[in-house]
């Protein structure tokens, strides 16, 4: 998960998320983040989201599988579960916080 550096929400949202896939998906014992700054690939897509109050914006890479434990996700049901994986730790990244 990518996001703005500078984006508190972003920065939230994105490890929530990246804890969620393991949770999942027993082959992944990671979700990693990365905070993009000036400069990095992909800042650009992302630099113009952070500002707005409640928004956040991520990259995701659900194809970045580099270990053989990883082959099985590459099949339609493992590109779902990871679909479905991101999916959950998104709707928790943007429920509203409890009281």
């Amino acid at each position: 998960m990518e996001f703005d550096a500078r984006s508190v929400v972003g920065m939230r949202a994105a490890g929530i998320v990246a804890a969620q896939l393991p949770r999942d998906i027993p082959e992944l014992t990671l979700g990693r983040t990365v905070g993009l700054k000036v400069g990095d690939r992909g800042h650009t897509c992302l630099s113009g989201i952070w500002p707005i109050p409640g928004l956040a914006g991520l990259i995701l890479e659900p194809a970045f599988l580099d270990t053989k434990e990883h082959v099985p996700l590459w099949s339609g049901g493992g590109i779902s579960l990871m679909a479905r994986s991101m999916a959950r730790g998104l709707q928790l990244a943007l429920a509203p916080a409890g009281p």
